[in-house]
Parts: C-alpha cells; sequence; structure tokens
C-alpha cells in the first residue's frame, strides 16, 4: 500500500512508479552506472556538439554577419530579460567588439515590454541606423516586428529556440534546431548562439573559454535537458574553465558567487550564479546583467544587492502564500493571485508552491484591470496543455479567455481579464482534478535504483561524479536503502534543524531532517546521494540523506544486469 515517508513525502522511482514493490538490489560498482546510464538514456560514444549540423541557414547568417562587421555595418542585437536571453547578448556583444564594432544592444523589461521583439525596439534600431538586427532567444513569432524591421531598411538574423509559429517570419535567416532538423533535446538559445559565434569566428578564438561558458550557464539556466549535445557543451565548458583568465568578468562572477571553494558544477550555475543574472531583469532591468557579464564592477556588485533582495522578498511572499496552501489542502491545484506580487517574482512564488505542495500552482499580479500569471507543475502534469484547455473552455462558456498564453509543459503563463480570475481558477482546477489521480497531489521524492549499502565507498562517489553535469534530464543520482539503522544519530546545527548518523559504517547527514530524530528507533528505508566529504585533506564518502520512511517489507533480490551502454569516460574530449 502506498504510503507516505517521515516528511510527508510520497517515494516514487525515476519512471514514476510508486516505491511499493521491491526492484533488483544492484550489488557492484559497474552494475550501478550502467543502470544509471541506461535511466538517462546517456551513450556516451554518441554524445556531440550541438552545433555540428545546423545546415544552410547557420552559414548564411554567419556570411551575412562576417560582412556587416568587415563593413563596419551597425549591428544590433535584440535578447530577452532571463539568463539565457542575457548570456545570448553577451556572446554576440563580445563577438562583435572582437571585430571593433559596437553594437546597440535592447533586452525588453519584464514589466513595461514583456517577452520579445517589440516595435520600440525596431524604432530604437530605426534611429541607430542599424543594418543588421540579431534576434537572440526571440523572434520566431514576431511577425509584425520583422516586418517593420525589414521596411526599416534592415536585415534581421533569429536565433530562437522557442515554440515555431504556424507562419515563419520573413528573416534573412532562422537558425532554429527545429528547422535544422537537429535531434532533441535541442539546445537554449545561448546554446545556439555559440554555434553561431563559432560559425563566424572559426574554430577557435580569443575568449572561446568564455563564450562557452556563458552558453553553458543559459543552457542550465533554461532548464533544457543536460543530455546529447547540451551535456557535451557544458561538459567541456567546466572542464575548460581554467583557460579563462583570473582577471576575466566571469570569473570574478564565479568567484564572488562560489569564493573559491572547489570546481564550478552545474548545480552551482542553477542554484548561485544564474539566480544572481535573472535577479536583474526580476528585480530592476536585465541590461545590469549584460553589463555585470561584460566587466562592469559596479554592475556586479549591484546583481549581489538585488540577488539578496530578491531571496528576502521571496521569502517574506511566500509566507504570504502560506493561507492559501492551507486553504488548497484538498484541492487539485493552488491558485492565488494579489496586486501586491511583483511580475518578476510570479514564477518563483509557482515553483516554491509546487515544490512544498507536489500540485500545479498559479500565482498572478493584478494591474491595470489585468491578470498576469506564472504556472508550474510537477511531472506528469502538462500545464501548458491545460492553460489550452481552460481558453477553449472559457470562450465556450462566454466569460472571454485568455489574452495571452504560452509556455511549455512544466512551466507557462497567460494573462486575462483580472475580474474572471474566479472563472480561470475554476477551469484550471477542474482540468488539473481530471488530470491529476489524488494519491499523486503530494510531493514526491524520487530515488533510481536500490543498492547494497556496503557498495559505498569514496570509489563509488568518484564513479557517480563521472555522470555529471548534473540537472534537467540528468538528477544527481538517488538510492533506495532498505532496512538500515542509522547510528548515533543526533541533532545538528545552530537550531538543530539537521540530522547527523552513520549508516552502513560511513557518514551521513540529512538537511532539515532533524525532526525526524524520534522516529528512527526502529529500521528505517532511505532515499540518499553518495558524496565525498572533504576534511583535512582527506576525502571520505559521505551519504546527503533526502528522505527516510519507517522499513516495510520490500523484495529486494540482489542482481547484477548486463551492460547496456559503453564505459562512461571520466574525461570530456577536448572541445574545438
Amino acid at each position: 500500500m502506498s504510503r507516505h515517508s517521515l516528511t510527508g513525502k510520497r517515494w516514487v522511482w525515476r519512471s514514476g512508479v510508486t516505491i511499493d514493490e521491491g526492484a533488483p538490489m544492484l550489488s557492484s560498482h559497474d552494475a550501478v552506472l550502467q543502470a544509471l546510464l541506461s535511466l538517462r538514456g546517456i551513450d556516451p560514444t554518441q554524445e556531440t556538439r550541438a552545433d555540428d549540423a545546423w545546415g544552410e541557414a547557420i552559414e548564411t547568417a554567419a556570411t551575412r554577419m562576417r560582412a556587416a562587421l568587415d563593413a563596419g555595418e551597425r549591428i544590433g542585437i535584440v535578447g530577452d530579460y532571463d539568463c539565457d536571453g542575457i548570456t545570448s547578448a553577451a556572446q554576440l556583444v563580445r563577438c562583435c567588439r572582437r571585430h571593433g564594432c559596437e553594437p546597440t544592444v535592447l533586452l525588453p523589461h519584464r514589466v513595461r515590454d514583456g517577452y520579445g521583439l517589440h516595435p520600440s525596439h525596431v524604432a530604437a534600431c530605426i534611429d541607430a541606423g542599424v543594418g543588421l538586427l540579431i534576434a537572440a532567444d526571440t523572434g520566431v513569432t514576431a511577425l509584425a516586428a520583422i516586418e517593420a524591421t525589414r521596411a526599416g531598411g534592415m536585415d534581421v538574423i533569429i536565433l530562437d529556440h522557442h515554440a515555431l509559429p504556424t507562419q515563419l517570419p520573413n528573416a534573412t535567416a532562422i537558425v532554429h534546431p527545429a528547422l535544422a532538423g537537429l535531434s532533441e533535446p535541442h539546445p537554449s538559445a545561448a546554446g545556439i548562439v555559440y554555434a553561431f559565434v563559432r560559425r563566424v569566428e572559426g574554430d577557435t578564438w580569443i575568449g572561446e573559454a568564455e563564450d562557452r561558458l556563458l552558453a553553458a550557464l543559459g543552457t542550465v539556466a533554461d532548464v533544457v535537458p543536460l543530455l546529447g549535445g547540451n551535456r557535451a557543451l557544458v561538459r567541456s565548458a567546466l572542464a575548460d574553465i581554467h583557460r579563462i583568465d583570473a582577471d576575466a568578468p566571469l570569473a570574478l562572477l564565479v568567484q564572488r558567487t562560489l569564493g573559491g571553494n572547489g570546481p564550478l558544477t552545474a548545480q552551482d550555475i542553477a542554484y548561485r550564479i544564474a539566480p544572481r543574472i535573472n535577479a536583474a531583469g526580476r528585480m530592476d532591468d536585465p541590461h545590469i546583467a549584460l553589463r555585470a557579464l561584460l566587466g562592469d564592477a559596479a554592475a556586479l556588485d549591484t546583481l549581489e544587492h538585488l540577488n539578496a533582495a530578491r531571496q528576502e522578498q521571496t521569502e517574506a511572499l511566500l509566507q504570504d502564500c502560506d493561507a492559501a496552501i492551507a486553504g488548497a489542502h484538498d484541492q487539485a491545484c493552488v491558485c492565488i493571485a494579489d496586486a501586491r506580487y511583483p511580475h518578476g517574482l510570479l514564477g518563483l512564488l509557482a515553483g516554491k508552491i509546487t515544490e512544498r505542495t507536489g500540485k500545479p500552482a498559479l500565482v498572478g499580479t493584478i494591474h491595470g484591470g489585468l491578470c498576469t500569471a506564472s504556472l508550474r507543475s510537477p511531472p506528469g502534469c502538462d500545464i501548458i496543455a491545460v492553460l489550452r484547455r481552460c481558453h477553449e473552455r472559457l470562450l465556450q462558456g462566454g466569460g472571454g479567455g485568455f489574452s495571452s498564453v504560452g509556455g511549455h509543459a512544466r512551466a507557462a503563463g497567460c494573462t486575462f481579464h483580472a475580474e474572471h480570475f474566479a472563472d480561470v481558477a475554476d477551469a484550471v482546477h477542474a482540468d488539473v482534478d481530471a488530470l491529476l489521480p489524488i494519491d499523486r497531489r503530494s510531493p514526491a521524492c524520487c530515488a533510481d535504483v536500490a543498492i547494497d549499502p556496503r557498495l559505498a565507498n569514496a570509489a563509488l562517489a568518484r564513479t557517480l561524479s563521472t555522470l555529471e553535469p548534473f540537472g534537467e534530464g540528468n538528477p544527481e543520482p538517488r538510492f533506495l536503502l532498505c532496512k538500515v539503522t542509522l547510528e548515533h544519530a543526533r541533532l545538528v546545527g545552530g537550531d538543530g534543524r539537521h540530522l547527523q548518523a552513520g549508516l552502513a559504517g560511513i557518514g551521513a547527514i540529512g538537511f532539515g531532517l532533524g525532526r525526524t530524530l524520534p522516529h528512527l528507533t526502529h529500521a528505517v528505508d532511505v532515499i540518499a546521494r553518495l558524496g565525498i566529504n572533504q576534511w583535512n585533506g582527506k576525502e571520505r564518502a559521505q551519504w546527503i540523506v533526502d528522505d527516510l520512511r519507517s522499513a516495510v517489507s520490500l523484495s529486494v533480490p540482489v542482481a547484477t544486469p548486463a551492460p547496456v551502454c559503453p564505459p562512461l569516460q571520466t574525461h570530456p574530449s577536448p572541445a574545438r
């Protein structure tokens, strides 16, 4: 029978199946690695860069760019206000400057402009005498704006990865992974821009490692799957970070963020660096982040302040949302809107609520009679499909649908008249209620495989590190450990929030799990990650416990599956 853990979570395998029945318990390091490779669909021998097969459009775009640079033509760049769009713009600016060109750069303001290429951008480029406009992380749906740009005498290159419309804009070249026939997972805009810059510059150029790291930042921040070409790009960027000059802007950002503690990882990008870059567009102006990435020390200081303010404000608003979360205990999702909620924090709030509750969340702000909302959802609930069905249902009901809607399966947004908020909430509730079973409306903790705890040592932890970079599509491995005893368990941390213990002969730490201590008098099942704790120059394996539950009678026969993929290389291939 399905039941929750000591922290109230459901336990599921990576496939989504509830952990109620046993699974083969792996008993060797090789078996563990091969099982994890198979679950992720990773075959290292088949991984190639995402910029290897772009076809004719990217060559047309690169040729036009080189011609503009050679002729001293004015170049305009339009990006986006998020990390992917900002790192895309930064690469293009750096490319222009290497060739003696100072481009006109326009990043939309989240509140004043919203997403995308706007008529005001076109007008600014015309006034600046731009002959070539490059739209990065935007443009593929901007039919009217592109027409205005062409009417103003400009050529346009589009470097975008968003969903293709039924009619493509009249651009000089559209570099898009779907149009190029690239296999999925597709790159983010920053990955596309890196491929474009490489076509412009050739196989090597001064500042190549920094451009590649910018592409990696955008790739990780935009939560595209870290598989295939995306994984190869990020692995290469992290491996080559030593090639970046210590005084370079990116090196200073990494140093400021990490303080020199260990090598940079994809998790550092996702949870520490990307939020700082995004803070500019969320709290103020995205140009602040762009200037920081291009070497403005004052802008880098401003990013730190904006990110701290973003963290503080998000936490305060989450406490404000607690009543709505509690009130939705018996509902399929959480829907809340308030004029006090800033546009830039809507997605963060929705994501935090989904993380806490395991349910889809809609968080909106109200201004000028309109409600602008962001939505997030757990795996298995396609939230953009929910919105599209709700739009049709609202139109049929005569209450009016959404004035705008967009996004993807896990994150979406919409705009509608605020007076219809109750109707929209009812429609979303009804659709999710039919889609999401009651037993899946709570937070989940996911495990990859069951292993014998006695396998855990520093050698296995180092083997697991060859799967990095971890992120979307390639999560850090989590293991089910059945019927184990936590030895010498105690509370640690200034407020006793954390749990420390011994587990099968090595140390274990459970952050935020101190409250489970009274329930650990008997054997428990554990879901945990395996890491390395470095202390006094020595490396020791350490379990990082994610969740615990009272031990159940699971049948876990020992099994050693045959290899399903070639062995993983421990070092990335040199990037060209």
